[in-house]
């Protein structure tokens, strides 16, 4: 369905984000999926506060992963996790359309990480993300997007099973679900099995802590060197 392509990778702090399912078929108002998830959306406030921490993610050195879905004009979902009946559904994501094109609120840069050829609602389906996790050194995760009770959901059970050192976290106003009440579910009764449900302002605060803070000073100090030597 969606080989496991990434663009370039790099060296990180031990910390990366996942981003999944950030696309125009559920953010935007045009998208099939958008009015499925738009309550939660909106009561979270996650399209502002997920651009932000990703700004600040990247300021720290940590490793943007994104998770899309793109899919041929004939296929459909098969995933035995298919709770939503997406399964039933045509031309969703498709790929070359506006509709699996990434959310203009976290379009990937340069230094991001893109999986590609995904097989499954897991981000480890056919992408090659463990590996990837591995060879930057990646020790903690924060996982947000769709559907906290779908792909998110599947991906943190697929990580622990998988990596089981690894530090999880689900972002509870950085994901969404079907219903308020669903994904209320998810953070507070699923989801915690498989790691820490926390906000994107907690998140934001382990992911700057002192070493990151450090790492923003000497960029900083950098930029102000090159910029007397030019």
């Amino acid at each position: 369905m969606f080989t496991a392509e990434a663009t370039s990778l790099k060296k990180t702090t031990g910390t990366a984000l996942l981003l999944i399912d950030f696309q125009n078929e559920f953010t935007d108002p045009k998208g099939k999926l958008h009015d499925d998830v738009k309550k939660a959306m909106e009561a979270n406030e996650m399209l502002s506060k997920i651009p932000k921490l990703v700004r600040k993610a990247r300021d720290f050195g940590a490793l943007v992963i994104h998770s899309p879905v793109v899919m041929k004009a004939d296929q459909k979902f098969v995933d035995e996790f298919d709770l939503n009946g997406y399964g039933a559904m045509h031309g969703l994501f498709t790929e070359n359309t506006w509709n699996s094109e990434f959310a203009k609120e976290v379009v990937p840069t340069g230094d991001d990480v893109i999986l590609k050829n995904r097989t499954k609602f897991s981000a480890f389906g056919g992408t090659g993300l463990k590996e990837i996790l591995e060879s930057n050194s990646i020790k903690r995760i924060f996982l947000m997007g769709f559907l906290s009770n779908g792909c998110i959901e599947e991906t943190a059970r697929d990580m622990m099973a998988l990596l089981p050192d690894m530090h999880i976290y689900m972002l509870k106003d950085g994901s969404a679900a079907k219903s308020e009440v669903v994904h209320l579910n998810a953070t507070i009764v699923t989801l915690p099995m498989y790691g820490q449900c926390i906000t994107c302002r907690e998140a934001e605060k382990i992911i700057g802590g002192k070493h990151g803070s450090m790492r923003v000073a000497f960029q900083k100090m950098k930029a102000k060197l090159n910029k007397s030597a030019g």
